[in-house]
C-alpha cells in the first residue's frame, strides 16, 4: 500500500509501479484509441497507372508457409520509389496451382501513365520459410537474371 501511495506522487513512479510491482503493461492515456476496423473500413483499393516518373519495376516476394506476399516497386530517377502493387497469394508453396498464381503475378503487366505497358524487370524471391528448392526451380523457369532467389525479401 505504501508503494502505491508513493507511486501516486509521480507519474513516472506510477508507471514503474504498474509495470514492475503489479506486473501489468502501462498504457499511456493519449486521447481515445482508434478502432482498427474503422480505419480498415476507410481503405480504398484502386489500380492506377504507374506514375509518369517511374522507369523501372522491381518486386520482392516474401515466402510463408501458407502464402506468398509480393510487393511491386516503381523506380524513378534519384532512387525515388513508388509502391505500385501488393499481391497476396494464399496457398501452400508446394502446390502447383499456388505457384502458377505466383507466375501470373510475376508476369503481370502494368499500365504506365503514358499508356505503355510495363513488366517487372527484376524479382527477389525469398527462399526462407519454405523449401528453397521450390524457389530455385521457379527462378530457373523465369530466368535467374530476372527472378533471383534471396534470403529474406
Amino acid at each position: 500500500v505504501y508503494d502505491w501511495l508513493d507511486a501516486l506522487k509521480d507519474p513516472n513512479g506510477l508507471k514503474t509501479f504498474v509495470n514492475t510491482t503489479l506486473g501489468e503493461t502501462w498504457e499511456e492515456a493519449v486521447g481515445e484509441k482508434l478502432d482498427h476496423q474503422v480505419l480498415m473500413d476507410k481503405v480504398v483499393r484502386y489500380t492506377a497507372a504507374v506514375p509518369a516518373r517511374v522507369v523501372y519495376l522491381t518486386a520482392g516476394i516474401d515466402s510463408q508457409r501458407n502464402r506468398f506476399e509480393m510487393y511491386v516497386w516503381g523506380w524513378a530517377p534519384g532512387e525515388e520509389a513508388f509502391l505500385v502493387d501488393k499481391i497476396i497469394i494464399m496457398g501452400r508453396p508446394d502446390e502447383e496451382e499456388t505457384l502458377l498464381r505466383v507466375d501470373a503475378a510475376i508476369n503481370k503487366k502494368y499500365r504506365h501513365a503514358d499508356g505503355t505497358e510495363m513488366t517487372i524487370s527484376r524479382v527477389c524471391w525469398d527462399i526462407g520459410g519454405i523449401d528453397g528448392e521450390i524457389v530455385y526451380q521457379r527462378s530457373k523457369k523465369h530466368g535467374v537474371f530476372r527472378v533471383l532467389p534471396v534470403k529474406g525479401a
